[in-house]
């Protein structure tokens, strides 16, 4: 990184990553980096080995001059995913698929109608044919039979089709709805995520719809029209088929009652334990280090167990129901047939219609025993279906109003924020109480204090990450919800603590995922962040692939590439938690270079700091303690006050005899 701050400018400007020039004069000029082509930068091999896998989309890029990008290894030999209507609220997605689930609705009525093909067709030829001996009836009727079923699959098909193709477009149009409020569940109020995952119990809705316990819900309506033909061919068999129905239904509401409980204590259950292992997945080093794995292991299987014995109790009651109802139905046809025998030696109904009183019959109890088997299903989608209607039932607070406001500078004010610490039913607990201060663009501020004095929750804070329970934090005199939803966050670089990187790579997780990202803006980045060198020395450079468990990065890498994350784009206001903790002393001098280079280009900085090597870089300090503010004022006001605290004389005590 030596060396870079001192390039002539040309024509007094300079191009920060991924920004827009502005205009400098004199010796702040001196000290800005020109944008330079990133041909200039880095060999286009280097950066961009296999891209895609096409010979011939390489070669044709090679000939036109046309520069492939670096955001992902794939992206360019896949093609485009259709683009879905994204919907705002859970009752909007519902509404949008409603025409599909009328029509498989209307679909499923068909496909019962068409059902009626079999009895008429058994009637006929036990009443018909075989009575005259007629081939030519019976082939006719065969014809018949095959065009009903044939029509059959068809719907059957459709109805099929509709609903899986409603699914698809009822997740993916909810997705970005349900991530958004999984995301901002921490946010609102600080608190632990700990209720329903939106995204999950979306998959779980999304497979109910395309699965087969929504098509039996559908036959369930139409069900009656076979009991009434039972009815009609005989009272008593009618009324024998809708004892039996009923008979069955009581055993699936007793089901339903049964299991309610447990599969409401399992889902929540089913969650935590998902928590647990993903955490244990992330933490797996630390784990090996202090020899937890065996008494994480035992924790996480006494969890699971729990689970699964609640999922075992559903099946301890679901089971018989599901049995008893088969074997049930089994019976209750070979008694309408018996029945119907004996109706038809009194000569009350004719033979064919044995047959079709026990295939009606059956149909109209099919539905009925479908749900009681899927039932656990059923119970998992509607506990997901009102997990979703609380939590994305109304839309996420557009902010700004969609009115765009211009390019911050860099004014920061906080005004009495107050961050309370999740509530654990006792006296409520301070994060941060009553922070206010301001700074001015281009300001640098050295936030210092104890550990837990709350100075990652002041980052937090600043940097939008959480929202203040009291107090607001306003960049350029807007509150930060005055701001259209994710234009606030391009204009803010933030490094925390923790760097983590989601799966994608490198050239990704710096442009912030942004599909609009130029490759010079992002080896911009890189290079004033004084990671280029770094990247290139990766198995694949900007295309290598982080967020992954076996990421090439050690912490102090990590850390350095999280600064040029935090400086993409050209941010107003850039936060800083503890930005040396794992550098050595070469990284710690070229971290002091980017922050007086951020300064000198009008970047507000705000650095949380433990060792006081990086102080001088910056213009102001603010000292907390137990979440409140000690002091606050420049840098050497404070300084020299210190001092003249620590070299004040000690009074003297005079003693008595």
């Amino acid at each position: 990184m030596s060396g870079q701050f001192n390039h002539p400018t040309p024509a007094n400007s300079v191009v920060p990553p991924g920004g827009q020039p502005r205009q400098m004069s004199g010796q702040a000029a001196q000290q800005a980096i020109p944008a330079a082509p990133v041909r200039n930068l880095v060999k286009p091999d280097a950066l961009f080995l296999n891209r895609v896998s096409d010979a011939d989309s390489s070669a044709r890029a090679a000939t036109s001059g046309a520069q492939p990008s670096v955001l992902s290894p794939t992206k360019q030999a896949l093609p485009p995913a259709p683009a879905e209507a994204a919907f705002a609220t859970y009752g909007e997605a519902l509404a949008a698929i409603r025409p599909a689930l009328v029509w498989a609705f209307v679909f499923s009525g068909l496909l019962n109608v068409l059902l009626f093909a079999g009895p008429l067709f058994m009637l006929q030829v036990y009443d018909r044919v075989l009575a005259s001996g007629s081939s030519a009836t019976l082939f006719g009727l065969f014809v018949i039979l095959l065009a009903a079923y044939a029509f059959f699959g068809i719907y059957s098909l459709l109805r099929a089709r509709i609903l899986s193709i409603a699914a698809y477009r009822f997740d993916s149009g909810l997705s970005a709805r349900a991530l958004a409020e999984t995301m901002l569940a921490r946010r609102a109020g600080n608190k632990a995520d700990t209720g329903p995952d939106p995204v999950r119990e979306l998959a779980v809705v999304r497979q109910f719809m395309a699965g087969g316990a929504l098509p039996a819900l559908f036959d369930l309506p139409w069900a009656p029209l076979f009991v009434v033909v039972v009815t009609l061919i005989h009272p008593v068999l009618g009324a024998l088929t809708i004892a039996g129905a009923a008979i069955v239904t009581a055993a699936a509401i007793w089901n339903h009652r049964a299991t309610r409980k447990p599969l409401a204590e399992n889902a929540g259950l089913e969650s935590s334990t998902q928590r647990f292992a993903a955490c244990a997945q992330r933490d797996r080093e630390l784990i090996h280090a202090y020899g937890m794995a065996g008494d994480l292991g035992a924790r996480w299987t006494d969890d699971k167990r729990k689970s699964l014995l609640l999922l075992q109790n559903v099946g301890n009651v679901g089971e018989p129901v599901s049995a008893f109802s088969k074997a049930f139905r089994q019976f209750l046809q070979s008694a309408l047939l018996g029945g119907g025998a004996y109706y038809a030696i009194q000569g009350a109904i004719s033979p064919g219609m044995i047959i079709a009183v026990s295939i009606l019959a059956s149909r109209a109890l099919q539905p009925i025993d479908q749900i009681v088997g899927q039932w656990s299903s059923i119970s998992r989608a509607y506990l997901a279906h009102r997990a979703l209607t609380d939590s994305l039932g109304q839309p996420l607070r557009q902010k700004g109003d969609g009115f765009a406001l211009p390019r911050p500078l860099g004014h920061l004010t906080l005004n009495n924020a107050t961050v309370l610490a999740p509530s654990t039913g006792g006296e409520p607990r301070y994060l941060l109480h009553n922070v206010s201060f301001e700074l001015e663009p281009g300001a640098g501020l050295a936030v210092v204090g104890r550990s837990g004095s709350g100075k990652s929750t002041l980052l937090r804070v600043i940097a939008g990450a959480i929202a203040p329970h009291e107090g607001q934090a306003l960049l350029d005199g807007a509150t930060y919800d005055q701001w259209p939803g994710g234009t606030l966050g391009k204009h803010v670089g933030w490094l925390p603590q923790r760097v983590d990187f989601l799966p994608g790579t490198v050239a990704e997780n710096i442009a912030r995922f942004s599909p609009d990202a130029r490759d010079d803006a992002i080896v911009n980045a890189a290079k004033v962040a004084g990671v280029h060198d770094l990247i290139l020395s990766l198995p694949r450079g900007y295309a290598t692939l982080l967020g992954t468990p076996d990421q090439p990065l050690s912490t102090g890498q990590a850390q350095r590439l999280g600064l040029a994350r935090a400086i993409y784009g050209d941010p107003a206001l850039v936060i800083l938690d503890e930005p040396n903790a794992a550098l050595d002393a070469t990284g710690e001098e070229a971290l002091k270079k980017l922050i007086r280079h951020l300064r000198t280009s009008g970047t507000t900085v705000v650095a949380a700091v433990h060792r006081a090597s990086i102080v001088d870089t910056l213009d102001s300090v603010l000292i907390l303690n137990e979440g409140k503010v000690n002091a606050f004022g420049p840098r050497a006001k404070l300084v020299a006050a210190s001092v003249a605290r620590e070299s004040a004389p000690v009074p003297a005590h005079s003693s008595t005899s």
